[in-house]
């Protein structure tokens, strides 16, 4: 199960980064920079989110790194989501 949740978390890493790589393109050098700022930022808060979850739902147990890849796995869709409207919003500039 934890191996399957693992994949499934580097498959919507995968839509992240290529979603990522298009918005970037669409914004100026400004923008990028807080793009590039704000994302280091939500990595860090994904993982601890994430590695919280894991310990409050199943600390120590044979669920925990499930747990822990199910919640960055569901907080990166929700981001890629975040990065298309995003994109959306500059092409109905």
């Amino acid at each position: 199960m934890t191996r399957s949740a693992v994949t499934a978390l580097e498959q919507a890493d995968r839509n992240l980064n290529t979603t990522y790589k298009q918005l970037q393109v669409k914004l100026d050098k400004q923008s990028r920079a807080k793009l590039l700022t704000a994302q280091r930022a939500w990595l860090a808060y994904r993982d601890a989110d994430a590695l919280l979850t894991g310990d409050i739902d199943a600390r120590g147990g044979s669920m925990q790194g499930m747990l822990v890849a199910l919640r960055k796995r569901e907080l990166t869709i929700s981001r890629t989501a975040d990065f298309k409207r995003m994109i959306e919003h500059i092409a109905g500039r």
